[in-house]
């Protein structure tokens, strides 16, 4: 992958943090971010194999992460609509996350 490529999925990375709001990932795509554009422009042998296998590996975990919270969503609205049995807000809690 090209650091075109990388770009484009750390941009992607960058959004679906923001969505989550999940500030480790977020801080996590920002270093890595800047390391591929630091190492790149002052190192001569190309460490792209790596940076784009981490960026990867990260971009495939915050997927994971929105997977989640897009199942819990759902099981929320289930459960409020009285579609299943209370997990969720057995205690009365309402369900509302900061962050996923």
């Amino acid at each position: 992958m090209g650091i075109v490529h990388l770009f484009i999925l750390a941009i992607i990375a960058f959004v679906l943090c923001i969505v989550l709001r999940s500030p480790k990932f977020f801080l996590a795509q920002l270093f890595l971010t800047l390391a591929v554009f630091i190492v790149n422009k002052f190192v001569m042998y190309d460490l792209s194999f790596i940076f784009s296998t981490i960026q990867i590996l990260l971009t495939i975990m915050i997927l994971y992460r929105l997977k989640k919270a897009i199942d819990y969503n759902y099981l929320l609205i289930l459960e409020k609509t009285h579609q299943i049995p209370r997990k969720i807000t057995v205690n009365g809690y309402n369900g509302k996350r900061f962050t996923f």
